[in-house]
């Protein structure tokens, strides 16, 4: 069961299943406690006994709306945690580290600029190096917990130098002129060096530099952790707050850019400074897009961002995504859980841990903001039609829980998502198809093959980037569908 978009904070639900049947059609009966709790019996159970009188207002509530108590065949009742509770940790983390970082960032150190980088004409220069961030990680080696003090609360442990690399296009040293710096955040198990061999494109053709650092928890240098996870899901608990932690170096990387690394040797052509980091923007691909929302949100000096091919809710959908697919078999072997409730019960648990990072968490306060932790955003996410690495089952949750509309020439049209023409100033959710294989309905990855089409070949479309360059400059969603948003990559491509 997944529900439609995410749920609200500190509420009590209920939840009733009616009417299911077995594989050969026949009536599922009630568990014995469920049907003496319908009967009314009184049993010696004392789990029972606590349960029955909750139980009991569901199925009153139920009735009310038509629904006999006795055609009931399981029932319960919960509650969800408040937004203060899920972000506690890293509420204190920001806010210590906001402390830390001043206005200005504490500092960046260059290590190497490599001019033409790629040899391709399109990347003037590639920078690299490190930044300082304040760090929260009993160690920077995965797997690693956050340090913390007798009541729990993440405690600051040093300050760290962490990677970025930076990327300036030729075209800027071309016009010697300034333009935009733009957040990158690469794929799963990737790693910010390694989104510069491919920022070339989108960087000529934007008119942006990008700047890009692991997000630690799911980048290269977490695999053996997450195989560990398979086996020992206590390894979550070590990778989650990882992603805390990344957060936290991002939100470092952005201030410092915009503050004291903001007027680097490296950035200059001719006199001209080529990075203009007065008003920074975001922009993530795949893992990136999906966790875009996230970094956005816990950085105070970055307010929009391009998620391309995102979603929410990591396991409401890991099992329908081929990236799932390294994991699966060691995730199933008889070392680890080979029977399939436990591994769905499993899943639950690990995002109770993922909760705090997930965009998820943080996409219900994109048009309002939340205290004083998040402020509002806005955010253009691009998803394509049949995506096997990011099923459209969380691209579409992330737009309920969202709140945002979906431009009215979008190829799908999701339940529960308001139709807007374009233009449109702020938030939206645009679905291109390419006409790709059609995704399994069921709660499985589809096979790996070419199912990465979808999920990449949208990537060089040039009305989607016509679409993002325009939203990442000005927050306008401009529509540059014919008519209805379709491409045709082989025709815009050709071999």
């Amino acid at each position: 069961m997944r529900t439609l978009g995410a749920l609200d904070y500190d509420t009590t639900y209920g939840v009733a299943f009616i009417g299911l049947s077995d594989l050969s059609g026949g009536p599922i009966s009630p568990s014995d406690a469920m049907q003496a709790i319908i009967d009314g019996e009184e049993t010696t159970s004392a789990d029972i006994e606590t349960r029955r009188g909750e139980i009991e207002s569901l199925l009153g509530e139920l009735e009310l709306l038509d629904y006999q108590r006795t055609d009931v065949k399981a029932a319960w009742v919960f509650h969800t945690a408040s937004s203060q509770s899920i972000l506690s940790d890293i509420s204190t983390m920001r806010s210590d580290a906001l402390t830390r970082l001043g206005e200005d960032g504490i500092g960046c150190t260059v290590t190497s600029s490599e001019d033409n980088y790629g040899d391709d004409d399109k990347l003037y220069r590639r920078i690299r190096g490190t930044f300082t961030a304040p760090q929260y990680l009993e160690s920077q080696n995965p797997p690693a917990l956050i340090v913390r003090g007798n009541d729990g609360t993440p405690q600051y442990v040093e300050d760290s130098e962490i990677p970025f690399t930076m990327v300036i296009p030729q075209v800027l040293a071309d016009l010697n002129e300034s333009g935009p710096l733009v957040v990158f955040g690469h794929g799963f198990l990737g790693t910010g060096e390694g989104s510069s061999d491919y920022l070339g494109g989108w960087a000529e053709e934007y008119k942006v530099s990008f700047v890009a650092t692991d997000l630690y928890g799911w980048s290269s240098s977490d695999f053996d952790t997450l195989g560990l996870g398979m086996i020992d899901p206590s390894y979550f608990q070590h990778q989650a707050e990882r992603i805390e932690q990344a957060l936290i170096n991002k939100m470092a990387m952005i201030r410092t850019f915009k503050g004291v690394c903001s007027d680097l040797d490296e950035m200059y052509s001719d006199g001209t400074n080529l990075v203009n980091s007065t008003d920074v923007h975001y922009m993530g691909y795949s893992l990136g897009g999906i966790y875009g929302a996230s970094v956005v949100a816990v950085s105070p000096d970055i307010d929009r961002a391009v998620l391309w091919v995102g979603g929410s809710g990591f396991s409401t959908f890991v099992e329908r995504s081929t990236n799932f697919a390294t994991f699966a078999d060691l995730f199933s072997h008889s070392a680890a859980y080979p029977d399939r409730n436990d591994r769905a019960l499993l899943l639950g648990v690990m995002q109770q841990m993922w909760d705090c990072s997930d965009p998820e968490t943080f996409l219900s306060f994109a048009n309002d903001g939340y205290d004083s932790i998040v402020e509002p955003f806005s955010f253009l996410s691009i998803i394509s039609v049949n995506d096997a690495q990011v099923p459209g089952i969380s691209s579409d949750r992330a737009a309920r829980t969202a709140g945002i509309p979906v431009l009215d020439s979008s190829a799908r049209l999701p339940y529960g998502v308001t139709q807007q023409a374009g233009p449109i100033s702020g938030s939206a959710i645009v679905y291109w198809d390419g006409g790709y294989d059609a995704m399994p309905e069921s709660n499985s990855p589809p096979p790996v093959g070419d199912a990465g089409k979808a999920h990449n070949e949208i990537g060089v479309i040039e009305d989607v980037n016509e679409m993002v360059k325009e939203f990442l400059h000005t927050g306008i969603v401009i529509d540059t569908c014919d008519v209805t948003c379709t491409f045709d990559y082989s025709a815009e491509n050709p071999e």
